[in-house]
Protein backbone atom coordinates (compact mmCIF):
# COMPACT_ATOMS: atom_id res chain seq x y z
CA UNK A 1 0.00 0.00 0.00
CA UNK A 2 1.64 3.26 -0.94
CA UNK A 3 2.17 6.59 1.84
CA UNK A 4 -0.04 8.71 0.41
CA UNK A 5 -3.28 6.17 0.64
CA UNK A 6 -1.85 5.28 4.03
CA UNK A 7 -1.70 8.75 5.45
CA UNK A 8 -5.07 9.31 4.24
CA UNK A 9 -5.96 5.89 5.94
CA UNK A 10 -4.60 7.39 9.21
CA UNK A 11 -5.97 10.30 8.90
CA UNK A 12 -9.82 9.08 8.21
CA UNK A 13 -9.44 6.81 11.82
CA UNK A 14 -7.87 9.80 13.65
CA UNK A 15 -10.25 12.08 16.02
CA UNK A 16 -9.28 14.83 13.98
CA UNK A 17 -12.30 17.26 13.23
CA UNK A 18 -12.67 18.20 9.64
CA UNK A 19 -13.78 21.65 9.52
CA UNK A 20 -12.16 22.41 5.97
CA UNK A 21 -13.38 20.73 2.55
CA UNK A 22 -14.94 18.77 1.01
CA UNK A 23 -18.88 19.19 2.40
CA UNK A 24 -19.24 15.36 2.93
CA UNK A 25 -17.13 16.06 6.59
CA UNK A 26 -15.90 12.74 5.51
CA UNK A 27 -19.48 11.94 7.30
CA UNK A 28 -21.74 10.04 5.09
CA UNK A 29 -22.62 6.62 6.60
CA UNK A 30 -25.48 6.04 4.34
CA UNK A 31 -24.13 6.32 1.70
CA UNK A 32 -22.60 3.37 -0.71
CA UNK A 33 -19.72 5.57 -1.09
CA UNK A 34 -19.39 5.82 2.60
CA UNK A 35 -15.62 4.65 2.27
CA UNK A 36 -14.88 6.81 -0.19
CA UNK A 37 -16.29 9.79 1.28
CA UNK A 38 -13.82 8.82 4.61
CA UNK A 39 -10.52 9.20 2.83
CA UNK A 40 -11.49 12.18 0.64
CA UNK A 41 -10.36 15.27 1.95
CA UNK A 42 -8.69 18.90 0.56
CA UNK A 43 -4.93 20.13 0.85
CA UNK A 44 -4.14 20.41 4.70
CA UNK A 45 -1.31 20.49 6.67
CA UNK A 46 0.77 17.82 6.45
CA UNK A 47 -0.92 16.34 3.15
CA UNK A 48 1.45 18.26 1.00
CA UNK A 49 -0.19 19.80 -2.26
CA UNK A 50 -0.03 18.59 -6.09
CA UNK A 51 0.39 22.09 -7.81
CA UNK A 52 3.27 22.81 -5.33
CA UNK A 53 4.50 19.40 -4.27
CA UNK A 54 7.19 19.61 -1.75
CA UNK A 55 6.36 16.28 0.39
CA UNK A 56 5.06 12.53 0.29
CA UNK A 57 3.32 13.86 -3.59
CA UNK A 58 7.01 14.84 -4.90
CA UNK A 59 8.50 12.17 -3.13
CA UNK A 60 5.38 9.64 -5.34
CA UNK A 61 6.29 11.71 -8.43
CA UNK A 62 9.79 10.80 -8.60
CA UNK A 63 9.39 7.48 -8.01
CA UNK A 64 7.24 7.35 -11.11
CA UNK A 65 10.26 9.18 -13.39
CA UNK A 66 12.47 6.68 -12.10
CA UNK A 67 10.05 4.03 -13.19
CA UNK A 68 9.90 5.12 -16.73
CA UNK A 69 13.11 6.70 -17.06
CA UNK A 70 12.12 10.54 -17.60
CA UNK A 71 13.77 13.36 -15.95
CA UNK A 72 10.09 15.01 -14.47
CA UNK A 73 6.95 13.57 -13.88
CA UNK A 74 3.87 15.17 -13.13
CA UNK A 75 0.48 13.70 -11.64
CA UNK A 76 -2.70 14.21 -13.59
CA UNK A 77 -5.88 14.22 -12.40
CA UNK A 78 -7.66 15.75 -14.90
CA UNK A 79 -6.84 12.96 -17.53
CA UNK A 80 -3.98 12.69 -20.47
CA UNK A 81 -6.26 15.50 -21.61
CA UNK A 82 -5.02 18.15 -19.03
CA UNK A 83 -1.44 17.22 -19.76
CA UNK A 84 -2.00 17.32 -23.79
CA UNK A 85 -3.76 20.70 -23.28
CA UNK A 86 -0.52 21.99 -21.16
CA UNK A 87 2.09 20.25 -23.90
CA UNK A 88 0.97 21.68 -26.59
CA UNK A 89 0.31 25.16 -24.64
CA UNK A 90 3.46 25.23 -23.54
CA UNK A 91 5.26 24.78 -27.12
CA UNK A 92 3.09 27.06 -29.26
CA UNK A 93 1.81 30.39 -29.41
CA UNK A 94 -0.78 32.15 -31.12
CA UNK A 95 -0.08 31.77 -35.12
CA UNK A 96 2.72 29.95 -35.02
CA UNK A 97 2.82 26.08 -36.42
CA UNK A 98 2.76 23.04 -35.23
CA UNK A 99 3.12 19.95 -37.11
CA UNK A 100 0.14 17.26 -35.32
CA UNK A 101 -1.05 13.97 -36.31
CA UNK A 102 -4.28 14.27 -37.99
CA UNK A 103 -5.30 11.13 -36.24
CA UNK A 104 -5.00 12.96 -32.60
CA UNK A 105 -7.40 13.02 -30.24
CA UNK A 106 -9.57 15.74 -30.16
CA UNK A 107 -7.62 17.17 -26.85
CA UNK A 108 -5.20 18.10 -29.27
CA UNK A 109 -7.12 20.25 -31.82
CA UNK A 110 -8.62 21.79 -28.21
CA UNK A 111 -4.82 23.02 -27.23
CA UNK A 112 -4.11 24.45 -30.82
CA UNK A 113 -7.63 26.10 -30.63
CA UNK A 114 -7.40 27.82 -27.20
CA UNK A 115 -3.38 28.86 -28.42
CA UNK A 116 -5.35 29.72 -31.65
CA UNK A 117 -2.16 28.30 -33.53
CA UNK A 118 -1.96 26.91 -36.99
CA UNK A 119 -1.75 23.05 -37.16
CA UNK A 120 -0.14 21.52 -40.41
CA UNK A 121 -1.28 18.14 -40.50
CA UNK A 122 0.37 15.02 -40.58
CA UNK A 123 -1.62 12.10 -42.12
CA UNK A 124 -0.80 8.06 -40.90
CA UNK A 125 -0.19 5.29 -43.12
CA UNK A 126 -3.36 3.52 -43.65
CA UNK A 127 -4.15 -0.33 -43.86
CA UNK A 128 -6.71 -1.02 -46.39
CA UNK A 129 -7.24 -5.29 -44.71
CA UNK A 130 -8.43 -3.45 -41.30
CA UNK A 131 -9.37 0.18 -41.96
CA UNK A 132 -7.34 1.72 -39.41
CA UNK A 133 -4.79 4.18 -39.06
CA UNK A 134 -1.06 2.94 -39.46
CA UNK A 135 2.08 4.25 -38.24
CA UNK A 136 3.43 7.81 -39.07
CA UNK A 137 6.79 7.40 -40.45
CA UNK A 138 9.60 9.54 -40.04
CA UNK A 139 9.95 10.04 -44.04
CA UNK A 140 6.85 12.31 -43.55
CA UNK A 141 7.38 14.11 -40.47
CA UNK A 142 10.97 15.04 -42.40
CA UNK A 143 8.93 15.81 -45.52
CA UNK A 144 6.77 18.22 -43.96
CA UNK A 145 9.25 20.12 -41.66
CA UNK A 146 11.26 20.42 -45.01
CA UNK A 147 7.95 22.66 -46.34
CA UNK A 148 7.25 24.03 -43.04
CA UNK A 149 10.75 24.70 -41.36
CA UNK A 150 8.74 27.03 -38.77
CA UNK A 151 6.86 24.51 -36.67
CA UNK A 152 7.55 24.75 -33.20
CA UNK A 153 7.08 21.20 -32.52
CA UNK A 154 5.97 17.70 -33.42
CA UNK A 155 3.02 15.72 -32.17
CA UNK A 156 1.42 12.54 -32.75
CA UNK A 157 -0.54 9.97 -31.32
CA UNK A 158 1.79 6.55 -30.64
CA UNK A 159 0.22 3.77 -29.89
CA UNK A 160 -2.95 4.20 -31.34
CA UNK A 161 -6.71 3.07 -30.00
CA UNK A 162 -5.83 -0.48 -32.36
CA UNK A 163 -2.24 -0.47 -30.38
CA UNK A 164 -0.08 0.90 -33.77
CA UNK A 165 3.27 2.49 -32.37
CA UNK A 166 5.50 4.40 -34.90
CA UNK A 167 9.25 4.65 -35.17
CA UNK A 168 9.63 7.53 -32.12
CA UNK A 169 13.44 7.02 -32.45
CA UNK A 170 13.95 8.18 -35.80
CA UNK A 171 11.00 10.89 -35.12
CA UNK A 172 12.76 12.19 -32.61
CA UNK A 173 15.81 11.90 -34.44
CA UNK A 174 13.99 13.93 -36.89
CA UNK A 175 12.36 16.95 -34.85
CA UNK A 176 15.74 17.28 -32.78
CA UNK A 177 17.58 18.34 -35.96
CA UNK A 178 15.41 20.90 -36.50
CA UNK A 179 15.74 21.89 -32.73
CA UNK A 180 12.48 21.43 -31.77
CA UNK A 181 10.47 18.83 -29.52
CA UNK A 182 8.64 15.76 -29.91
CA UNK A 183 5.74 15.31 -28.28
CA UNK A 184 3.89 11.67 -27.98
CA UNK A 185 0.12 11.25 -27.18
CA UNK A 186 0.97 7.73 -25.28
CA UNK A 187 -2.15 7.82 -23.79
CA UNK A 188 -2.83 3.62 -24.98
CA UNK A 189 1.03 2.98 -23.22
CA UNK A 190 1.41 3.78 -19.78
CA UNK A 191 2.60 -0.18 -19.58
CA UNK A 192 5.48 0.76 -22.19
CA UNK A 193 8.64 0.45 -21.51
CA UNK A 194 8.47 -1.55 -18.08
CA UNK A 195 8.86 -4.50 -19.16
CA UNK A 196 11.37 -6.06 -21.97
CA UNK A 197 8.31 -8.06 -23.35
CA UNK A 198 6.44 -5.20 -24.13
CA UNK A 199 6.96 -2.01 -25.91
CA UNK A 200 9.49 0.88 -25.35
CA UNK A 201 7.97 3.68 -23.66
CA UNK A 202 8.57 6.93 -26.06
CA UNK A 203 9.80 8.97 -23.28
CA UNK A 204 12.92 6.48 -23.37
CA UNK A 205 13.52 6.32 -27.52
CA UNK A 206 13.99 10.15 -27.09
CA UNK A 207 10.59 12.08 -26.85
CA UNK A 208 10.50 15.24 -25.53
CA UNK A 209 7.51 15.22 -23.80
CA UNK A 210 5.17 12.12 -23.14
CA UNK A 211 1.77 11.92 -21.90
CA UNK A 212 0.17 8.41 -20.66
CA UNK A 213 -3.18 7.61 -19.22
CA UNK A 214 -2.55 5.34 -16.19
CA UNK A 215 -6.11 4.03 -16.27
CA UNK A 216 -6.15 3.09 -19.70
CA UNK A 217 -3.82 0.03 -18.91
CA UNK A 218 -2.37 -0.02 -15.72
CA UNK A 219 -4.37 -0.62 -12.02
CA UNK A 220 -5.40 3.11 -11.34
CA UNK A 221 -8.50 5.05 -10.97
CA UNK A 222 -10.34 6.40 -14.33
CA UNK A 223 -8.70 10.25 -14.72
CA UNK A 224 -5.40 9.73 -13.80
CA UNK A 225 -2.25 10.06 -16.18
CA UNK A 226 1.43 11.16 -16.05
CA UNK A 227 3.24 13.46 -18.11
CA UNK A 228 6.95 12.68 -18.52
CA UNK A 229 10.03 15.46 -19.60
CA UNK A 230 13.07 14.29 -21.03
CA UNK A 231 15.58 17.07 -22.13
CA UNK A 232 15.96 20.86 -22.25
CA UNK A 233 13.31 21.56 -25.33
CA UNK A 234 10.65 21.46 -23.09
CA UNK A 235 10.24 24.93 -20.61
CA UNK A 236 9.33 22.89 -17.33
CA UNK A 237 8.23 26.19 -15.80
CA UNK A 238 5.51 26.42 -19.04
CA UNK A 239 4.54 23.40 -18.16
CA UNK A 240 3.83 23.97 -14.49
CA UNK A 241 1.90 27.42 -15.43
CA UNK A 242 -0.18 25.49 -17.91
CA UNK A 243 -0.95 22.69 -15.87
CA UNK A 244 -2.24 25.18 -13.02
CA UNK A 245 -4.23 26.24 -15.63
CA UNK A 246 -6.13 22.77 -17.04
CA UNK A 247 -5.52 20.88 -13.93
CA UNK A 248 -8.30 21.68 -10.99
CA UNK A 249 -7.16 24.19 -8.29
CA UNK A 250 -8.99 21.07 -5.95
CA UNK A 251 -7.41 17.46 -7.14
CA UNK A 252 -8.62 14.36 -5.69
CA UNK A 253 -6.64 13.33 -2.91
CA UNK A 254 -8.18 9.89 -3.75
CA UNK A 255 -7.00 10.36 -7.66
CA UNK A 256 -3.56 10.63 -6.20
CA UNK A 257 -2.91 7.80 -4.20
CA UNK A 258 -4.51 6.02 -6.73
CA UNK A 259 -1.38 6.89 -9.29
CA UNK A 260 0.77 6.51 -6.30
CA UNK A 261 -0.54 2.91 -5.27
CA UNK A 262 -0.59 1.74 -8.78
CA UNK A 263 2.95 2.76 -9.07
CA UNK A 264 4.13 1.13 -6.45
CA UNK A 265 1.99 -2.18 -7.13
CA UNK A 266 4.05 -2.50 -10.52
CA UNK A 267 7.30 -1.89 -8.72
CA UNK A 268 6.86 -4.22 -6.32
CA UNK A 269 5.08 -7.22 -8.67
CA UNK A 270 5.63 -6.26 -12.49
CA UNK A 271 7.57 -8.46 -13.55
CA UNK A 272 5.25 -11.77 -12.23
CA UNK A 273 2.82 -9.48 -13.73
CA UNK A 274 4.39 -8.57 -17.12
CA UNK A 275 4.60 -12.35 -17.21
CA UNK A 276 1.31 -13.49 -16.98
CA UNK A 277 -0.05 -11.51 -19.14
CA UNK A 278 2.70 -12.11 -21.96
CA UNK A 279 1.78 -15.87 -21.42
CA UNK A 280 -1.91 -15.16 -21.65
CA UNK A 281 -1.60 -13.30 -25.02
CA UNK A 282 0.56 -16.07 -26.06
CA UNK A 283 -1.35 -18.77 -25.63
CA UNK A 284 -4.83 -16.39 -26.63
CA UNK A 285 -2.92 -15.71 -30.53
CA UNK A 286 -2.16 -19.53 -30.54
CA UNK A 287 -5.98 -20.38 -30.74
CA UNK A 288 -6.47 -17.59 -32.65
CA UNK A 289 -4.75 -18.98 -35.61
CA UNK A 290 -7.68 -21.35 -35.76
CA UNK A 291 -10.22 -19.03 -36.63
CA UNK A 292 -11.47 -19.26 -40.23
CA UNK A 293 -14.30 -16.44 -40.61
CA UNK A 294 -12.56 -14.17 -38.11
CA UNK A 295 -8.87 -12.75 -38.05
CA UNK A 296 -6.95 -11.22 -34.93
CA UNK A 297 -4.43 -8.87 -36.10
CA UNK A 298 -1.13 -9.15 -35.37
CA UNK A 299 0.61 -7.18 -38.25
CA UNK A 300 2.71 -10.10 -39.06
CA UNK A 301 2.64 -8.92 -42.47
CA UNK A 302 2.32 -5.31 -41.82
CA UNK A 303 3.55 -3.11 -44.27
CA UNK A 304 2.20 0.12 -42.93
CA UNK A 305 2.72 -0.67 -39.58
CA UNK A 306 6.07 0.07 -37.16
CA UNK A 307 5.24 -1.87 -34.45
CA UNK A 308 2.36 -3.13 -32.70
CA UNK A 309 1.35 -3.24 -29.22
CA UNK A 310 0.68 -6.98 -28.38
CA UNK A 311 -1.62 -6.52 -25.80
CA UNK A 312 -4.03 -4.43 -27.69
CA UNK A 313 -6.57 -7.37 -29.52
CA UNK A 314 -8.52 -6.39 -32.38
CA UNK A 315 -10.77 -8.58 -34.28
CA UNK A 316 -12.07 -8.24 -37.57
CA UNK A 317 -14.11 -11.08 -40.45
CA UNK A 318 -11.31 -11.55 -43.15
CA UNK A 319 -13.52 -10.32 -46.11
CA UNK A 320 -15.41 -7.88 -43.79
CA UNK A 321 -18.27 -9.39 -44.07
CA UNK A 322 -19.78 -8.45 -40.30
CA UNK A 323 -19.46 -4.78 -38.56
CA UNK A 324 -17.77 -3.81 -35.55
CA UNK A 325 -20.97 -2.92 -33.67
CA UNK A 326 -22.37 -5.78 -34.52
CA UNK A 327 -19.52 -7.89 -33.47
CA UNK A 328 -19.18 -6.04 -30.01
CA UNK A 329 -23.40 -6.33 -29.51
CA UNK A 330 -23.18 -9.87 -30.15
CA UNK A 331 -20.28 -10.55 -27.69
CA UNK A 332 -21.99 -8.28 -24.69
CA UNK A 333 -25.45 -10.12 -25.70
CA UNK A 334 -24.86 -13.66 -25.74
CA UNK A 335 -21.29 -14.08 -24.30
CA UNK A 336 -21.31 -11.37 -21.35
CA UNK A 337 -17.88 -10.07 -22.61
CA UNK A 338 -17.87 -6.13 -23.25
CA UNK A 339 -15.30 -4.92 -25.51
CA UNK A 340 -13.92 -1.63 -25.60
CA UNK A 341 -14.63 -0.06 -28.72
CA UNK A 342 -16.02 -1.18 -32.53
CA UNK A 343 -14.67 0.70 -36.01
CA UNK A 344 -16.43 0.07 -39.40
CA UNK A 345 -15.46 -3.47 -39.14
CA UNK A 346 -13.43 -4.35 -36.03
CA UNK A 347 -13.97 -4.27 -32.22
CA UNK A 348 -11.09 -3.84 -29.89
CA UNK A 349 -10.44 -5.46 -26.95
CA UNK A 350 -7.85 -4.00 -24.35
CA UNK A 351 -6.18 -6.28 -22.27
CA UNK A 352 -3.58 -5.32 -19.16
CA UNK A 353 -1.74 -6.78 -16.40
CA UNK A 354 -5.07 -7.09 -14.16
CA UNK A 355 -6.60 -9.35 -16.53
CA UNK A 356 -7.30 -12.84 -15.88
CA UNK A 357 -6.23 -16.26 -17.40
CA UNK A 358 -9.93 -16.74 -17.84
CA UNK A 359 -11.12 -13.42 -19.11
CA UNK A 360 -8.87 -14.63 -22.36
CA UNK A 361 -10.23 -18.16 -22.44
CA UNK A 362 -13.95 -16.96 -22.15
CA UNK A 363 -13.02 -14.54 -25.29
CA UNK A 364 -11.29 -17.13 -27.52
CA UNK A 365 -14.37 -19.60 -26.87
CA UNK A 366 -16.84 -16.76 -27.73
CA UNK A 367 -14.69 -15.81 -31.12
CA UNK A 368 -14.36 -19.81 -31.84
CA UNK A 369 -17.91 -20.56 -31.38
CA UNK A 370 -18.39 -17.41 -33.32
CA UNK A 371 -16.12 -18.50 -36.14
CA UNK A 372 -18.07 -22.00 -36.47
CA UNK A 373 -21.24 -19.84 -36.74
CA UNK A 374 -20.43 -17.41 -39.25
CA UNK A 375 -18.37 -19.87 -41.56
CA UNK A 376 -21.89 -21.85 -42.25
CA UNK A 377 -23.66 -18.76 -42.64
CA UNK A 378 -21.26 -17.67 -45.69
CA UNK A 379 -22.08 -14.39 -45.45
CA UNK A 380 -21.29 -11.54 -48.38
CA UNK A 381 -18.81 -8.84 -47.97
CA UNK A 382 -20.43 -5.23 -46.65
CA UNK A 383 -17.44 -3.09 -48.12
CA UNK A 384 -19.34 -0.31 -50.24
CA UNK A 385 -16.80 0.45 -53.01
CA UNK A 386 -17.73 4.25 -52.47
CA UNK A 387 -17.14 5.01 -49.48
CA UNK A 388 -15.03 2.19 -47.84
CA UNK A 389 -11.37 3.92 -49.28
CA UNK A 390 -9.27 5.75 -47.51
CA UNK A 391 -11.60 8.56 -47.17
CA UNK A 392 -11.07 9.09 -44.17
CA UNK A 393 -7.12 9.09 -44.22
CA UNK A 394 -6.94 11.58 -47.37
CA UNK A 395 -5.81 15.15 -46.84
CA UNK A 396 -8.48 17.74 -46.10
CA UNK A 397 -8.23 20.83 -47.89
CA UNK A 398 -7.98 23.34 -44.92
CA UNK A 399 -9.15 26.83 -45.42
CA UNK A 400 -8.93 27.94 -41.49
CA UNK A 401 -6.98 27.44 -38.81
CA UNK A 402 -9.74 26.20 -35.67
CA UNK A 403 -8.91 29.48 -33.95
CA UNK A 404 -9.95 31.55 -36.94
CA UNK A 405 -13.34 30.20 -37.51
CA UNK A 406 -14.17 32.03 -34.24
CA UNK A 407 -14.68 34.95 -36.78
CA UNK A 408 -17.54 33.83 -38.70
CA UNK A 409 -21.21 32.78 -37.59
CA UNK A 410 -22.15 29.46 -37.67
CA UNK A 411 -25.62 27.92 -39.18
CA UNK A 412 -26.58 24.34 -39.42
CA UNK A 413 -27.29 22.85 -42.68
CA UNK A 414 -28.86 19.40 -43.78
CA UNK A 415 -25.94 17.23 -44.28
CA UNK A 416 -26.75 16.59 -47.83
CA UNK A 417 -26.59 20.25 -48.62
CA UNK A 418 -23.40 20.93 -46.97
CA UNK A 419 -20.78 20.09 -49.99
CA UNK A 420 -18.56 22.87 -50.19
CA UNK A 421 -19.21 24.21 -47.47
CA UNK A 422 -16.72 24.75 -44.77
CA UNK A 423 -17.21 22.97 -41.20
CA UNK A 424 -17.80 25.35 -38.27
CA UNK A 425 -17.73 22.45 -35.55
CA UNK A 426 -15.84 18.93 -35.06
CA UNK A 427 -17.12 15.80 -36.18
CA UNK A 428 -15.54 12.73 -35.03
CA UNK A 429 -16.12 9.17 -34.07
CA UNK A 430 -16.56 8.53 -29.86
CA UNK A 431 -14.39 6.40 -29.18
CA UNK A 432 -11.52 7.22 -30.47
CA UNK A 433 -12.17 10.64 -30.24
CA UNK A 434 -10.04 11.72 -33.34
CA UNK A 435 -11.67 14.22 -35.88
CA UNK A 436 -13.00 13.09 -39.28
CA UNK A 437 -13.97 16.86 -39.52
CA UNK A 438 -12.43 20.10 -37.87
CA UNK A 439 -13.39 24.01 -38.22
CA UNK A 440 -11.99 25.37 -40.76
CA UNK A 441 -12.08 22.29 -43.47
CA UNK A 442 -13.79 22.14 -46.71
CA UNK A 443 -16.38 19.50 -46.59
CA UNK A 444 -16.77 16.99 -49.47
CA UNK A 445 -19.32 14.88 -50.89
CA UNK A 446 -17.47 11.64 -50.48
CA UNK A 447 -17.08 12.35 -46.67
CA UNK A 448 -20.68 13.17 -45.97
CA UNK A 449 -21.20 9.72 -47.63
CA UNK A 450 -18.66 7.98 -45.07
CA UNK A 451 -20.37 10.28 -41.87
CA UNK A 452 -23.67 9.03 -43.16
CA UNK A 453 -22.23 5.40 -43.77
CA UNK A 454 -20.90 5.75 -40.34
CA UNK A 455 -24.28 6.58 -38.55
CA UNK A 456 -25.84 4.22 -40.20
CA UNK A 457 -23.75 1.33 -39.19
CA UNK A 458 -24.44 2.40 -35.49
CA UNK A 459 -21.30 4.15 -34.76
CA UNK A 460 -21.25 6.55 -32.37
CA UNK A 461 -20.89 9.79 -34.73
CA UNK A 462 -20.44 13.41 -32.44
CA UNK A 463 -20.91 16.90 -34.46
CA UNK A 464 -24.09 15.71 -36.04
CA UNK A 465 -27.84 16.86 -34.78
CA UNK A 466 -31.24 16.22 -35.10
CA UNK A 467 -33.04 13.39 -35.26
CA UNK A 468 -35.52 13.58 -38.24
CA UNK A 469 -32.90 15.51 -40.55
CA UNK A 470 -29.40 15.17 -39.95
CA UNK A 471 -27.63 18.71 -39.63
CA UNK A 472 -24.05 20.06 -39.73
CA UNK A 473 -22.55 23.00 -38.29
CA UNK A 474 -20.83 25.35 -40.74
CA UNK A 475 -19.34 28.81 -41.58
CA UNK A 476 -22.17 31.67 -42.61
CA UNK A 477 -20.16 33.77 -45.30
CA UNK A 478 -18.04 30.94 -46.00
CA UNK A 479 -15.75 31.19 -49.13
Amino acid sequence: MGEIINKLNQYNKSDMYPFHMPGHKRNFPTSPLSDFYGLDITEIDGFDDLHDPEGMILDSMRKASALYQADETFFLVNGSTAGILAGISAVVMEHQKILIGRNSHKSAYHAVYLRNADPVYIYPEYSDRVHIWGSVTPKEVEHKLLQYPECKAVFITSPTYEGVISDIKEIAEVAHRYKIPLIVDEAHGAHFGLDKRFPQSAIQLGADLVIQSLHKTMPSPTQTALLHVKGSLIDRDKIKKFLGIYQSSSPSYLLIAGIDEAIGYVQDNGEKLFEDLSANLEKFYLKAKELKFFEVFRGCDRADFFDLDPSRIVIYSKQNQISGKELLQILSSQYHIQMEMAGMYHVTAISGIMDTEEGFSRLIRALLDLDHKFTEQKRKSLLDPVTDTNIFFIERNKIFSPGETDGFNKEKVKIQDATGRIAADYVYLYPPGSPILVPGEMIDEKLLLLIERYMETGLNVRGISGEKEKLIDVLQNDV
